[in-house]
């Protein structure tokens, strides 16, 4: 399971601002908007770009726009679908955030647009904590209450526990794996998904996210770890020696940087 929002976070200057905000953000198509109190009092705006797309395309061809216009209005709005909220207020900086989540890996992007100097992050695990930074956050921590599930429906009070960060990231070729051998594993290790061309794989409680997927030249593994480098590894190594494969990986941090390599 996994979900993909286009946000846009403003801090606020008072109730009175948040409340216009607000306002202007739910009077949107498909968008959803509540206020925050941290890491700073504010609001964040959100649709799904999907949503968005399917929406304004929609709307286009009800007006008599032909096919062609209707799905380029669809392809700019899924863009642009919070643009007006930023007009609306030009005296404030919003950090725009592009998060994709999957099976607890998640990943952002996203600029500062406003007064003031133009900011942009690339794509990694940590990038929506540099954006919040740039709009003045103290140290914002990695877990964000809007990018959890039923914020938008329920605001910061909902229930659940946090998620957890992904600490590191594995990646690289395994040689003489045979796909199928997956399904004799046993706990912690939990077999979600599997057969002779992929496989997704848990271990313990969600510590470990991996999926395999047969290439050409081997299989293709990659893992997201709410462990530390070390103990990831660890796994990783006594997996493959189960499995009785060799290859060549490495570990990355979460802003994409190449901590580790070896072979196994």
């Amino acid at each position: 399971m996994g979900f993909h929002l286009h946000c846009a976070v403003a801090r606020t200057a008072d109730d009175a601002e948040a409340a216009a905000m607000l306002a202007v953000a739910r009077a949107l198509p498909v968008t959803r908007a509540q206020p925050i109190t941290a890491p700073f009092a504010g609001i964040v705006a959100a649709y799904k770009p999907e949503e968005m797309r399917e929406h304004a395309t929609a709307a286009a061809l009800a007006s008599g726009a032909s096919e062609d216009d209707a799905c380029e209005a669809g392809c700019a709005a899924e863009e642009e679908g919070l643009d007006p909220l930023v007009r609306a207020f030009p005296h404030v900086r919003f950090a725009v955030i592009d998060v994709e989540c999957f099976g607890g890996h998640c990943v952002y992007q996203g600029h500062i647009i406003g007064p003031g100097e133009r900011v942009s992050v690339g794509t990694s695990g940590i990038a929506h904590q540099q954006l919040l930074a740039a709009l003045g956050a103290v140290d914002p921590p990695w877990n964000f209450a809007p990018f959890t599930r039923g914020f938008f429906e329920h605001g910061e009070a909902s229930s659940g526990p946090p998620r957890r960060q992904v600490l590191c990231h594995v990646a690289g070729t395994l040689h003489d794996v045979a796909l199928i051998g997956i399904a004799l594993l046993r706990p912690p290790w939990q077999v979600h998904s599997a057969s002779d061309r992929h496989a997704i794989v848990g271990f313990g409680d969600h510590d470990l996210w991996l999926s395999l997927n047969v290439i050409d030249d081997g299989v293709d593994l990659r893992v997201a770890s709410h462990l530390g480098v070390e103990a990831t590894v660890q796994q990783i190594n006594d997996l493959v020696d189960t499995l009785c494969g060799h290859g060549e990986l490495r570990a990355t941090d979460p802003a994409g940087a190449v901590v580790r390599r070896w072979s196994v």
